[in-house]
């Protein structure tokens, strides 16, 4: 039985093979989740994970694969990453991930203070979101919402320590 051209096993084998995977079994998805790790962390193999993605026959395992991915591509390559996620559900979760990185980024720079949201769209944040901004946004602004409307206690308590760091600080 040959391979179809949505079978990723044949780009699987050579990622494993330049990346050192040595010898894997491309029907299991531990071994399959071990060569995309390392390709994760080989900026010479983005691309041929890219075209692995969207041929990934487990849709937990592209996903993972996509959200890590989002982190560490350029802007301009993220939906192109998202939109390779072959579940239609899991995609556009994908494409929200896109969209929430571009909020993160603005409050994790210096002109955070600039572009602070509305106070009515914090609610609307994932908890992913508003945990990670917490822990991360340089805005006051940001950091205010979130101590006040945050969603979670944990994330309400984070931005209230970050918020008091900050003021210190200036």
């Amino acid at each position: 039985m040959g391979a179809s051209a949505s079978d990723p096993s044949p780009l699987v084998l050579e990622v494993a093979r330049r990346t050192g995977n040595g010898t894997v079994d491309p029907s299991d998805g531990h071994a399959r989740w071990e060569v995309y790790r390392r390709a994760m962390d080989s900026p010479d193999e983005w691309d041929a994970l890219l075209e692995i993605v969207g041929r990934e026959p487990d849709p937990s395992i592209a996903m993972s694969v996509v959200l890590r991915m989002l982190e560490r591509v350029p802007e301009a390559e993220r939906t192109a990453w998202a939109e390779r996620v072959p579940l239609e559900e899991k995609r556009s979760s994908a494409l929200l991930r896109v969209r929430e990185l571009r909020i993160l980024e603005a409050a994790r720079g210096a002109a955070a203070a600039e572009r602070a949201p509305a106070s009515d769209e914090v609610p609307e944040w994932s908890d992913w979101l508003q945990r990670r901004a917490a822990e991360e946004s340089v805005s006051p602004e940001v950091l205010e919402l979130l101590s006040q409307s945050g969603r979670t206690r944990r994330v309400r308590h984070v931005a209230a320590q970050r918020l008091r760091v900050l003021r210190r600080t200036r």
